[in-house]
């Protein structure tokens, strides 16, 4: 996800002249609740409080203060967050309440693999121990299985999809776009929705990410997460 600062100037969704103390130009994240994000900072703003806005977070560049936790070997560089070592990788993401809990929540990010990559959502538990919903893109398979994991076990298969043989699964930026209403989930790939489910398993929990992939084989960035007021 990208802005084009002009284009927003124009459709009014950026003031033409309040900026920040260093320079950066405010965006509208939600209108409702009002939430301000800064081009510098990237730091979403409760507009009726001028207060950080704890539940959203735009990752541009990613950083280590984004993360609350990790398993395995993470590096960062430049903002691209990427697995060390072909061992299991998790990490959790430093968003929501004190409890980095989050239920109803819109997550984009950009990924570029060559093995398998997942997306840890309404999970609890220590980050090498996690239960919740697991969805996992499998380069081997050409699928997205959403699972529910339980002590980092992938007890069940909950939703599935088959990519097309000529989806260009590894070596290749892909955008990835999770939305979550209560117990209706929506998971998007290049903006097309592959996967459209409803359980009840898990009802709030923390977001993160996995990879199984082999050294420097998965990178992550673009992140964005949004809780959604419903």
């Amino acid at each position: 996800m990208s802005f084009d600062i002009n284009q927003l100037k124009e459709k009014g969704y950026v003031a033409n002249n309040i900026k920040c103390s260093t320079g950066g130009e405010y965006i509208w994240i939600s209108t409702n609740p009002a939430i301000l994000g800064c081009s510098v900072h990237c730091w979403p703003v409760d507009n009726s409080s001028q207060t950080i806005n704890n539940y959203s977070k735009l990752m541009y560049p990613i950083s280590w203060s984004d993360i609350y936790s990790t398993y395995g070997q993470w590096d960062i560089k430049d903002g691209i967050l990427t697995n060390i070592g072909s061992n299991k990788h998790n990490l959790l993401f430093n968003i929501g309440n004190s409890s980095n809990s989050v239920k109803n929540f819109y997550m984009s990010l950009s990924f570029n693999t060559n093995g398998k990559f997942g997306v840890y959502y309404k999970t609890n538990g220590p980050v090498n121990k996690l239960n919740g919903y697991y969805p996992l893109y499998n380069t081997n398979i050409k699928k997205i299985v959403v699972y529910n994991m339980k002590n980092e076990i992938a007890r069940s298969v909950i939703a599935s999809a088959t990519l097309s043989n000529n989806f260009p699964m590894t070596y290749q930026s892909h955008n990835l776009d999770i939305t979550a209403k209560e117990n209706s989930y929506d998971i998007k790939i290049d903006g097309v929705s592959y996967l459209n489910f409803n359980d009840s398993k898990y009802q709030s929990g923390q977001l993160g990410l996995t990879t199984f992939s082999p050294s420097k084989g998965t990178q992550i960035t673009k992140v964005y997460i949004e809780e959604l007021w419903i």
